[in-house]
């Protein structure tokens, strides 16, 4: 088995990283009712290292033993592999090392839905990254990548060599699980005990909007028995809908920034519409049919600057969580700065963490057969395409699109 124990250590401007190259094998079990779960087998092999470095230019680069750089794509390449294609997911492994320090001598098996919920994390945190640099703001695109990295659940790996590696257990997703909707705190009723229950209400300090939010008792109890046109209990669908309400009125005393993710969607799903899917396709699924209307009319400015501030707040909590056990070594031998980093995941991370994203954001190429993603300068505003022949192939897809439509 190949040590844990591995270290990026630094050079000028140059932090280097060894990794292995991997042997992989896939195997295809199925569920009772003909489903089937994929597992995948895999192996490192110690004769077979690949040098990494990253430089502030290019970010995380692969070296030859010169250290010569060979191939500037690794994070290009990890952000562009499609969801779910596991083919595609083992050629990177093959190319690029596994992510955690795996067994030389045993091959280790791995659920195909854990590994690209990891990749699918890394990737949903660089295209964050990105998106809130954009000048023109997708708000609903930051939203749905804020959403994914918040609710889902989190995963952990564990090789035979007990190294390990688990994805961001955020505060929002741990206060939603350990919700007691049994409890409530004992906030003064308003205007009085004595008029009628729908007259009633709570204020709750609301950071969002600015002043305190009159909470009525018809909001606050929508009908924990109460059914939805098809017999379902309401809101069973609707991601933490009861959770969020009941952390709206009783977690006042949580970290402002913590408090602010709770206020931000409770705001959306009151004003807008709970949220009763979010897929690994970019597409948020929500419960109310004029979602489009309520988001132009209630997704004020509030609301977006709010968005935005939990976005970053994300962000920083999911990069720091993934180099959290990288720490600083310094190397007597060479009488130089290096760093102990557990794995290969922290070190893309780590560069992540290096990354100006002032100066440098990556785009999803504009042919829509490519998909892939490029890194480019934030003021090359103009650049849509990855390389000429696919800016070539979208020319020649709307030339075809341009006669078809004059026939």
């Amino acid at each position: 088995m190949l040590s844990n124990t591995e270290f990026l250590t630094m050079s000028g401007n140059l932090f280097t990283f060894t990794n292995y190259k991997s042997d992989c094998r896939i195997d295809i079990n199925h569920t009772d009712d003909g489903r089937p779960l994929k597992r995948l087998r895999i192996k490192s092999d110690p004769s077979k290292p690949i040098r990494f470095a990253y430089t502030p230019q290019r970010g995380m680069v692969r070296i030859n033993s010169a250290g010569s750089v060979t191939n500037d794509a690794v994070l290009d390449e990890l952000l562009s592999l499609p969801d779910g294609n596991l083919d595609r997911l083992i050629n990177y492994f093959e190319k690029y090392g596994f992510i955690i320090p795996i067994s030389s001598t045993m091959y280790e098996s791995y659920k195909s839905d854990d590994l690209f919920t990891i990749i699918r994390r890394m990737q949903y945190t660089i295209k964050l990254m990105t998106k809130i640099q954009e000048p023109q703001k997708d708000y609903m695109a930051i939203l749905y990548l804020v959403c994914y990295l918040l609710f889902t659940e989190p995963v952990t790996i564990t090789s035979l060599n007990n190294a390990s590696y688990d994805t961001c257990p955020h505060k929002m997703w741990q206060y939603i699980k350990n919700t007691d909707l049994s409890s409530d705190n004992d906030l003064p009723i308003y205007p009085s005990k004595e008029v009628d229950a729908t007259d009633q209400y709570f204020l709750i300090p609301d950071g969002i909007k600015g002043n305190d939010y009159k909470l009525y008792f018809t909001e606050y109890y929508p009908g924990f028995n109460d059914t939805d046109p098809f017999g379902n209990p309401l809101h069973s669908n609707d991601i933490a809908f009861h959770e969020i309400r009941h952390l709206f009125k009783n977690a006042l005393g949580l970290p402002p920034r913590e408090r602010q993710v709770v206020e931000f969607f409770f705001h959306f799903q009151s004003d807008i519409s709970p949220i009763c899917n979010i897929g690994p396709c970019g597409l948020l699924k929500f419960s109310k049919s004029d979602v489009t209307e309520r988001y132009k009319k209630f997704f004020d400015a509030s609301m977006k600057t709010a968005l935005i501030d939990i976005a970053k707040t994300t962000l920083k909590t999911e990069i720091d969580h993934a180099i959290s056990a990288i720490t600083p070594d310094y190397d007597t031998d060479r009488m130089s700065a290096s760093w102990y980093i557990p794995d290969y995941i922290a070190g893309l991370y780590f560069s992540l963490f290096y990354m100006d994203s002032n100066m440098v954001i990556y785009r999803q190429c504009g042919n829509p057969t490519c998909g892939g993603f490029f890194r480019i300068s934030t003021t090359n505003s103009k650049k849509r395409y990855c390389d000429d022949s696919c800016r070539n192939a979208a020319s020649q897809r709307r030339h075809r699109q341009k006669k078809q439509s004059q026939q």
